[in-house]
């Protein structure tokens, strides 16, 4: 694969919020020349994307790539980093899970997650810090916890009794031992390390966020909107660019991702307190 670095910019933007302003300064640092349909960033500050069914990692220290391809299960549907030693994909197609090491080589659970999934397959799935990942399944509408062996170890009640509007979650994330499931109708369901449900954010139309602290970060008309669910109160960053695809928050680091490729910005304070 073919990728492209150019160094960039000095700019400034403002974070016009709901109830208070917050500036900050934001240099253009590098821009990377690929296709891809989401980016993100692990702990250490490796940058990741997808496309298709190809995962790349990129370490802007070393300015190095590696590659991860499967041309047997479609498109990657999702990919959590949130671990750099056990990433997690995805492919919705074939109900197959596959775990990454941090050199992006296969790590062999076992057994196969499709031969898990027999009786119904999950729509969505994100890593568990409870060292797995959670499934959630929109037949019986509840999520279960599997361990790197593909073994259940939690799983909450039936979510539709407990939540009678949801209709079709499409986004689910773990931080903090919480996890977060959107439903596009009803808003965001929180659960406790159990699947356990706790409570419910009003906030509805999310197809993909982060929760950094007490807040949820989501790209919406190329703005950046950081929504504290405890404060209840929303505070919109305003984008350096138009027609963004992807945004990923890291410390003082933002990344975007736009038709052209992704574009790395630094930032002189951090925009989530």
């Amino acid at each position: 694969m073919h990728y492209k670095v150019i160094t960039g910019f000095l700019l400034f933007i403002f974070l016009l919020p709901v109830h208070h302003s917050i500036s900050a300064q934001i240099t253009l640092k590098q821009t990377i020349r690929d296709e891809a349909s989401m980016v993100m960033a692990d702990p250490l500050g490796n940058i990741y994307w997808v496309n298709k069914g190809s995962l790349t990692k990129y370490d802007p220290a070393k300015k190095t790539t590696t590659h991860y391809t499967n041309r047997r299960f479609g498109d990657i549907s999702m990919a959590d980093v949130s671990d750099p030693l056990n990433i997690i994909l995805y492919f919705r197609d074939f109900g197959e899970v596959i775990l990454l090491d941090n050199h992006l080589s296969v790590k062999d659970p076992g057994r196969s997650s499709a031969d898990v999934f027999v009786a119904e397959e999950p729509s969505l799935v994100c890593a568990s810090r409870q060292e797995g990942f959670w499934a959630y399944f929109p037949l019986s509408t509840r999520l279960k916890r599997y361990d790197f062996r593909f073994e259940v170890t939690a799983r909450s009640p039936v979510i539709q009794q407990l939540l009678p509007g949801l209709e079709e979650p499409v986004f689910m994330t773990e931080s903090r031992n919480r996890v977060y499931l959107s439903d596009y109708y009803t808003g965001v369901a929180v659960f406790d390390k159990f699947g356990d449900y706790l409570f419910l954010i009003n906030l509805t139309g999310l197809t993909r966020f982060q929760v950094l602290d007490n807040a949820l970060v989501y790209l919406k008309n190329d703005k950046l909107k950081i929504f504290d669910f405890l404060l209840e109160e929303e505070n919109v960053f305003l984008l350096p660019e138009t027609g963004v695809k992807s945004a990923w928050v890291q410390g003082k680091k933002l990344i975007l991702l736009n038709p052209e490729g992704i574009h790395i910005y630094e930032l002189s304070q951090k925009i989530v307190p």
